[in-house]
């Protein structure tokens, strides 16, 4: 039953090509050797050189940015919207609700981290990459309580699906690719995503069929 959980592709269009840019950027911030290289030497009696060079090389630049926004303003307003506010999978009605809970992880089903029941969703502290502030003090309140008791491990986090708004697929430019479980009360938690896509399709499926919510693409899962 899975969907594939891709955005629809953006018509390709000509684009500058990546060397353009870089020798933009290359002129505009070592300028001031041209200068040098015009005067013979290092002093600043002439900028005249630097400051036209900069000049030029910003001006290609934003050349470059009218000719994008242009190209992009183009693409049809719905493309646009997957892009921007991310692709809305809505919850599916159809499947059963007693499935088995899916486990996941960033190594695999074998050593799960986190894992959709049809109660909610269970994860360790270790599958943890990011959350907003009232829910990290939620989750060291309990972390803490569990270290005075005399625990060996820190205790999984639970969230009920009644908790859960929706559920975004989020690649990280920074750090690994995550969920965000969106909260009913304004929070997230941030989860990182199984290293196998293979992986994500029955997972998604289950968050929208069992846990009844809607799944949001900021990215595409292969």
């Amino acid at each position: 039953m899975s969907e594939l959980y891709r955005r629809t592709p953006r018509p390709k269009r000509a684009g500058t090509p990546v060397l353009v840019r870089i020798l933009l950027w290359m002129g505009l911030i070592f300028s001031p050797f041209v200068a040098f290289t015009v005067n013979g030497r290092v002093d600043d009696s002439n900028w005249t050189p630097a400051v036209l060079t900069a000049l030029m090389c910003l001006a290609g630049l934003l050349l470059i940015r009218v000719r994008d926004a242009l190209s992009y303003a183009e693409v049809p307003a719905a493309i646009r919207a997957e892009y921007e506010k991310g692709r809305l999978m809505r919850p599916l009605s159809t499947g059963s609700t007693d499935k088995a809970p899916i486990d996941f992880g960033p190594n695999g089903p074998q050593a799960p981290l986190a894992g959709a029941t049809p109660k909610g969703v269970w994860f360790a502290p270790d599958a943890l990459c990011g959350a907003s502030w009232r829910r990290s003090r939620d989750m060291l309140d309990t972390n803490l309580k569990a270290g005075l008791a005399g625990g060996s491990k820190l205790p999984a986090h639970f969230l009920d699906w009644s908790e859960l708004a929706e559920w975004q697929v989020c690649d990280g430019s920074d750090g690994p690719d995550y969920y965000r479980l969106v909260l009913c009360d304004g929070a997230h938690v941030d989860l990182k995503r199984p290293a196998n896509p293979a992986e994500e399709p029955p997972l998604l499926d289950y968050v929208r069929t069992v846990g009844g919510r809607a799944v949001r693409l900021f990215c595409d899962v292969a």
